[in-house]
């Protein structure tokens, strides 16, 4: 093999596609998209677009609608005095959105009261009449009890738990629930980039073949050559692109303190000092360091996806190499696809749960590992054997399907006219 012309071939496989438009129209525009939306989200989140709704509430114990009111003056009426079937045409009118009959019992018997409503509102709307109505009985009961304030401040708490992640070195990293968000990112983007590559590089084949190129080109460069530097050059397009998309994210976490420290102080200096000092209490800079991830997840990161991409592009080639067009490859790409996409549905279980024997086969499993042994990285504490284990296996499942898609290649891209059978396929590995 001569390594100055796959240097060849690599070179102008990835100079002719990291100028295309297409590629860098993507790059940047993919992290501006990607910011656009969690400020759309974050923006959607703070704001309160909810439309207010009319409840009415028949009152029967006297003591509840008063309590209701404090929850949401806006929400609740008092409908005591009109009998059930003109509030029903009430509802059914859209005048009300809906009333509720509370009864004593609901407080003496923990009986549940009925919201007949006309249909509006969704799951939300429900919840949070279920919620004032449990907070104001709750408050009741503890009344008619004679509770004293001190249980009463016991009932109102509501502890919660915060996670720590333990480092070798002993430090504690509070980034548990970043970390398993982070996991599942990573294994979605390795899945994207193996399915997206793979494609580009059999598409590549096939134009090269349909147009004849291939035929001038293998005159003087041997078709493992020519493959395997149209590989790595796909390979190096694709590293090109992740590397600019991290570097912005190093960059955004590195300025995202002092910006949202300069927007604080900004808004501080328009409010009261009281509210200032209360907002000054309830924003830590310090807590945006969760969102800086370790340098050694990206390596981990790039050996994954560099080894199954090798894995998939290899197949990809030769499947490009067996046929004519994009349509003829759709006999060979079930076999293809279906351990990619098990490895993306199996990401989010595995993100719960990367502990688990499902876990551990999914991230040891050639076809697999690429997507699910970085979310277990990033997620929980994988030996290191573990991973060394996995790159073992990954990089003896790539030499042997290199194998034999370079004889499918040999062969592939000189043959015109018939579409190959799996068994046809097998005869050329046999004959190359």
């Amino acid at each position: 093999m001569n390594f100055s012309k796959v240097l060849l071939v690599l070179q102008r496989e990835y100079l002719t596609r990291v100028r295309t438009k297409s590629f860098i129209l993507s790059t940047i525009l993919t992290p501006l998209v990607i910011i656009g939306f969690m400020a759309v989200m974050v923006y959607i989140t703070v704001t309160d677009t909810e439309v207010e709704k009319k409840v009415g509430i028949v009152d029967e114990t006297g003591v509840l609608f008063e309590r209701l009111v404090e929850q949401n003056e806006a929400r609740y009426i008092d409908v005591s005095d009109i009998y059930a079937d003109s509030l029903r045409k009430e509802v059914l009118n859209g005048k009300l959105d809906g009333y509720i009959t509370l009864s004593n019992a609901v407080i003496d018997s923990n009986t549940s009261p009925t919201l007949l409503y006309g249909g509006s509102g969704g799951i939300s709307f429900i919840e949070s009449i279920r919620s004032d109505i449990r907070s104001v009985v709750r408050e009741e009961r503890l009344a008619r009890a004679n509770v004293s304030d001190d249980i009463r401040k016991i009932f109102e708490q509501r502890p919660s738990l915060e996670a720590k992640k333990l480092t070798e070195e002993g430090e504690e990293q509070d980034n548990a629930v970043f970390g398993t968000i982070l996991g599942i990112i990573l294994g979605i983007m390795i899945f994207v980039g193996l399915f997206g590559y793979g494609a580009v590089l059999m598409r590549s084949v096939i134009e090269e073949k349909t147009n004849r190129i291939v035929e001038v080109i293998a005159s003087s460069v041997k078709p493992i050559e020519l493959m395997i530097g149209k590989l790595f050059g796909v390979c190096l397009l694709a590293l090109t692109q992740f590397g600019l998309w991290i570097a912005v994210y190093a960059g955004l976490s590195v300025a995202a303190a002092p910006v949202a420290t300069m927007f604080m102080n900004q808004q501080q200096a328009n409010l009261p000092p009281e509210a200032a000092e209360i907002a000054a209490n309830n924003f830590d800079p310090s807590q945006l360091e969760q969102f800086v991830i370790d340098p050694m997840v990206f390596v981990y990161f790039f050996i994954f996806f560099v080894l199954g991409f090798l894995i998939y592009s290899a197949v990809f080639a030769a499947i490009g190499a067996a046929v004519d067009s994009e349509q003829d490859t759709q006999q060979f790409m079930m076999p293809v696809m279906l351990p990619i996409f098990a490895g993306y549905m199996l990401n989010f279980k595995i993100a719960e749960n990367p502990d688990s024997s499902l876990a551990l086969f999914a991230s040891l499993f050639p076809l697999t590992s690429p997507i699910n042994m970085m979310t277990r990285i990033v997620s929980s504490n994988v030996p290191v054997w573990e991973v060394l284990l996995s790159i073992a296996l990954m990089a003896g499942t790539f030499a042997g399907l290199m194998w034999m898609a370079a004889k499918i290649y040999r062969v592939g891209i000189l043959m015109y006219g018939k579409k190959p059978s799996y068994k046809e396929l097998v005869k050329w590995i046999r004959q190359s």
